[in-house]
């Protein structure tokens, strides 16, 4: 996680990708980590790119980017095990990737990998993420509402697989941020 934060501060671009056809965990964690690097370094330009969707699009809008802001961008790729599955192939043209997944790990891409399947979501992740560097990350309630989309929508309000204690105080860390 240290690396993966050394990375982010030293890009002035990034831009983070998800899956096709994306739900709310995907959502959550895209516009959740877009609201931790927008709050904790403000000159940095964060986008999110990829596919809408219509049910959870209250957590944010899509940005629209040109082929060129990749040239010296960082690219993140959230939640998603597959390099097909991912939402806007351009995510490749980015000086480098990251890969943030929960899930079992099909293929190896990304420079830098983050892979832990004892998270029952990506945005559970992004929120420890931020958890464990609260001293030095900040976030908005609009961060908070996208990453707790992203926890309830991919444990089926806290039913499925994976759901433990520390899912539960990451929710809570959310809950108390509005």
């Amino acid at each position: 996680m240290q690396r993966i934060l050394d990375k982010i501060k030293q890009y002035d671009t990034i831009i983070i990708h998800g899956h096709k056809r994306p739900d709310g965990d995907c959502y959550g964690a895209q516009f959740g980590l877009k609201d931790i690097i927008k709050s904790s370094f403000k000159n940095k330009k964060v986008y999110v790119v990829g596919e809408t969707s219509q049910f959870v699009d209250f957590v944010g809008k899509v940005d629209q980017v040109s082929d060129e802001l990749y040239q010296n961008a960082l690219s993140i790729v959230v939640d998603t095990a597959v390099k097909d599955r991912i939402s806007d192939q351009r995510y490749t043209l980015g000086k480098e990737i990251i890969k943030i997944d929960h899930h079992i790990p099909v293929d190896n891409y990304g420079d830098l990998r983050w892979v832990d399947t004892t998270f029952p979501s990506c945005a559970q992740m992004i929120t420890y993420f931020y958890y464990k560097f609260k001293n030095e990350l900040k976030m908005t309630t609009e961060g908070a509402v996208a990453l707790y989309t992203g926890i309830v929508t991919d444990t089926g309000r806290f039913r499925f697989r994976g759901v433990s204690k520390i899912t539960h105080q990451l929710a809570g860390l959310l809950i108390e941020k509005g």
